[in-house]
């Protein structure tokens, strides 16, 4: 709505949006929405439709038809790309993104083929965990 008028905007035209709280950007595959989950060392998102889907009717689960279950990009303003890491794949955007950041390497190997949401959520868990822990010991000495 601007100027009290409703319009509607092509996901296409728009890097992102909020809704009832919550952040959203516009992924370029599709384009479609994905939700921001976490954001530290790397940003996780969730497939959106899902997520919109679960505000819209009050729920705990949804399901969806488009795009992939998780996303991961760099940072906030980053490309974002399915966070499915397949062994030996360079040329998916996945495998382009693994390639570019080796330093994201044991994330990577805990996701895998990234098929099950559940084990993706606790490897991004893990992950920012163990960079807190290492982070707080080198403070120490």
């Amino acid at each position: 709505m601007k100027d009290g008028v409703e319009r509607k905007v092509k996901c296409k035209d728009i890097w992102g949006f909020n809704y009832k709280g919550v952040l959203f950007r516009i992924n370029s595959e599709g384009p479609i929405p994905v939700r921001l989950m976490t954001e530290a060392e790397v940003c996780y998102y969730e497939n959106g439709f899902a997520h919109l889907k679960m505000q819209r009717d009050d729920t705990e689960w949804a399901g969806f038809e488009l795009g992939h279950g998780s996303y991961l990009s760099r940072n906030i303003k980053g490309p974002i790309v399915p966070a499915q890491f397949k062994e030996g794949d360079e040329k998916s955007m996945s495998g382009i993104f693994r390639k570019e950041y080796p330093e994201l390497e044991p994330l990577f190997n805990c996701i895998g083929s990234g098929v099950e949401m559940d084990q993706t959520r606790q490897c991004v868990v893990d992950f920012e965990a163990g960079l807190e822990v290492q982070k707080l010991a080198r403070e120490k000495e």
